[in-house]
């Protein structure tokens, strides 16, 4: 019986070996030696670690051959309680999740909390150094190698303290990608979008159908106004549950006034510049008026982010010898993707209106066309998670081409 077939045995079996989590779990196993005769068919994570130190080729070699096996895993799905602990750490740093996080996974720095801090969460039921801890064991459990050992012979302390090495040579270089997948999945789980996008196809594309049939124009501000009225209930009803009072939500709504005011005007002024033939114009003044209040909840909270770094840096939480660390602050590495989102939307409806313009009237085209920013947002996360596993790849293969293998 191969190693392979010993090993989903363990798996399947009540006595589990090692991999408690199996769903979660992507394996690798090598059951030879002569599967190390070419090293590009394993994974390039054990090439790098062999790679490092090019005495483990033949310490593995041995291993094979006395009839072990070696197992490698990736842990691709991230579980929910770990999200919550990283939610539960953002909510002590006003929701930043820059740096402390990449901090955490990276070096095992833990988040400076005020004793403010620690009585809010124990009232809440939650231990702010026990969620540090799930977040690095997570990193921990995120890139597995295990010993699979023969039955005719048991493994000594040094072939275990190989593969103890291996694997710690591999988190450390994996560990980025960890942070990066939690903060990708963070900001992800904390968007309503999805519904958003249900309620446009659902509810919102057949009123601007039967309003625009009505009367051209009306339907093209309904598909504008309706995205922008949910968006804001559900920032109201997000700030009344955590406790803001009726004269606050008013104040907020009346200081949101610019964004108000350029989605009316930049929205009724779309069918006009349509009748007076600049197709190119009326699409932009869409975009502009279908994403004004969106982007004027984005660009308030990065003018916020700045006080908030100083807030964050007067209890010690963050440094500020980076000028431009607040970029970062709510969003990490992906703090581009708001901007970028909302110029291509623009781009998009430009194209739209120029190219489409016997569509106009129908309410499913112009619902759509109203949450692009949205759309494109959800994408470009969507793109950064499926990419992170090549950037690791790519990276490691770097650092491979710069080691020689003996």
């Amino acid at each position: 019986m191969s190693l392979l077939a010993i090993f989903d045995g363990m798996r399947g079996g009540k006595n589990r070996y090692f991999n408690v989590e199996k769903k979660s779990m992507k394996w690798f196993v090598i059951n030879g030696a002569e599967e190390l005769q070419n090293l590009k068919k394993i994974p390039i994570e054990l090439q790098y670690s062999i790679a490092i130190h090019p005495s483990r080729f033949t310490a593995l070699e041995s291993l094979l051959k006395d009839g072990h096996g070696i197992a490698f895993g990736r842990q691709k799905e991230i579980p929910v309680h770990i999200l919550d602990a990283v939610n539960h750490i953002a909510n002590t740093h006003h929701g930043a999740l820059y740096p402390w996080l990449e901090d955490l996974v990276t070096k095992q720095s833990v988040p400076r909390w005020s004793e403010s801090d620690f009585e809010d969460a124990s009232s809440q039921g939650i231990d702010l150094k026990q969620q540090a801890s799930l977040i690095n064991d997570h990193v921990a459990k995120s890139i597995q190698i295990k010993l699979i050992q023969s039955p005719n012979s048991n493994a000594n302390s040094e072939n275990l303290a190989l593969i103890r090495a291996m694997e710690h040579d591999i988190q450390k270089i994996h560990s980025l990608e960890v942070a990066h997948q939690l903060c990708s999945e963070h900001l992800g789980r904390s968007c309503d979008k999805h519904l958003l996008f249900i309620l446009s196809i659902v509810l919102f594309a057949p009123v601007a159908h039967a309003l625009e049939f009505l009367l051209v124009g009306m339907g093209k501000f309904a598909a504008i106004l309706l995205p922008s009225l949910y968006h804001e209930s559900l920032r109201m009803k997000r700030s009344y549950s955590h406790g803001a009072a009726s004269w606050q939500l008013a104040d907020n709504i009346k200081a949101r006034w610019p964004e108000i005011l350029v989605m009316f005007l930049s929205g009724l002024l779309v069918q006009p510049i349509l009748n007076f033939g600049y197709p190119a114009l009326a699409g932009l003044c869409f975009a502009l008026a279908g994403s004004s209040i969106f982007a004027g909840t984005e660009l308030r909270r990065l003018k916020k982010a700045r006080l908030i770094q100083q807030i964050l840096s007067m209890d010690g939480k963050v440094s500020t010898s980076s000028k431009t660390a607040w970029l970062k602050l709510y969003y990490g590495p992906i703090w581009w993707v708001h901007g970028l989102s909302f110029v291509v939307s623009a781009l998009t409806s430009i194209i739209i209106f120029t190219t489409l313009g016997h569509l106009l009237t129908n309410g499913w085209i112009l619902s759509l066309t109203a949450i692009l920013p949205i759309i494109y947002f959800e994408l470009m996360l969507w793109l950064w998670q499926y990419t992170l596993g090549w950037r690791f790849k790519t990276k490691v293969k770097a650092l491979l081409s710069n080691a020689i293998i003996t």
